[in-house]
């Protein structure tokens, strides 16, 4: 009998002990982070094409889901025509502003007025009026992320002189993305002393340099919030491991076989 109660006692203990250690292997297990997936990263540059029936008032107006007129000028009969392009009912924009160079002139933050004038500087059927990037953004980053992400990259653009209309889409769930227009020539002053585009692109926006520099650019600006976000959670970690070794530590001192 004596036995019994011994080899009962025994088999208690021994229970006690193997839920003690699974619940400290759990705690030390839990101490880390599951690994976070990697923000994907996806740009695609272009330009608006008249030879494609494209202008940059139609790319603009969906851009910023607005209702936008470009103006054309018969140049035979000196008639202006009104064309109008209307995308003030899709919902889905998440963010809209316009950056420019510090010297830019206040008409640049009017959409219709700029882009109406880069049609303007241009002359020929196949001109390019404006250039395109669209970026996709991390659906990992909370939206105030995205747009502070956005908005660095479209300031680094706008100081080598561009005028940048930058908007946010979050119509597609888990598909955020940025587009931005790019004006292709420089603003200069006139013989009046005004801010307008020049009579010559600036060739040097349209090569690949460029594309590989704002390529590396958004990598950048995208890794460093990475690493803002990765460092906050490694400061919340260390938080919980505190506590998950004071739990352990509890667990040891009030444990006491049968």
């Amino acid at each position: 009998m004596n036995l019994c109660k011994k080899e009962n006692s025994d088999r208690r203990t021994d229970t006690l002990k193997m839920n003690f250690h699974c619940s400290a292997q759990s705690l030390v297990l839990n101490r880390y982070p599951k690994k976070n997936k990697m923000a994907l990263y996806s740009s695609h540059t272009s330009v608006v094409k008249r030879s494609s029936g494209q202008n940059a008032i139609a790319s603009a107006a969906y851009n910023s889901r607005s209702k936008l007129t470009l103006y054309v000028t018969d140049k035979e009969t000196n008639i202006t025509v009104p064309l109008v392009w209307d995308y003030s009912k899709m919902g889905g924009l998440a963010f809209s502003k316009i950056y420019a160079p510090d010297h830019a002139p206040e008409w640049v933050y009017d959409r219709e007025t700029l882009w109406n004038k880069c049609e303007s500087a241009e002359n020929r059927c196949n001109s390019q009026p404006a250039r395109k990037i669209r970026k996709a953004l991390p659906a990992e980053f909370t939206k105030e992320q995205n747009i502070a992400l956005l908005e660095e990259f479209a300031k680094e653009i706008a100081a080598k002189g561009m005028v940048v209309d930058t908007n946010i889409h979050d119509d597609t769930p888990n598909n955020p993305h940025g587009h931005l227009m790019l004006t292709m020539r420089e603003l200069v002053k006139d013989r009046y002393g005004e801010y307008e585009f020049s009579h010559l692109k600036n060739r040097e926006w349209g090569k690949a340099a460029f594309v590989k520099w704002h390529r590396q650019l958004w990598a950048d600006l995208q890794n460093k919030i990475e690493y803002k976000n990765a460092k906050s959670t490694i400061t919340d970690q260390k938080k919980r491991n505190q506590r998950s070794d004071t739990n352990l530590n509890s667990l040891i001192t009030h444990f006491k076989p049968l």
